[in-house]
């Protein structure tokens, strides 16, 4: 289990979808319920492309519980 501390209080209270491997809507599940458990879950990823190829690429806050600092 992960320790949380005051300051991930947005991670702990959101709410993602969790779904079946079809893609399908089961429930409203928290983050964190998601993450401790490795349930499958509905997330989006965008991609900014420039006209001559090159990528916009964000950086993540080093203090994220998944894929920190990347």
């Amino acid at each position: 289990m992960v320790d949380y501390d005051s300051s991930n209080i947005g991670f702990i209270m959101e709410e993602v979808v969790e779904v079946d491997k079809n893609d399908n809507f089961i429930r409203w599940v928290s983050r964190k319920e998601v993450h401790e458990k490795l349930l499958i879950h509905r997330s989006v990823h965008a991609f900014v492309v420039h006209p001559d190829g090159r990528f916009l690429i964000q950086l993540r806050h080093r203090e994220k519980q998944t894929y920190p600092h990347i």
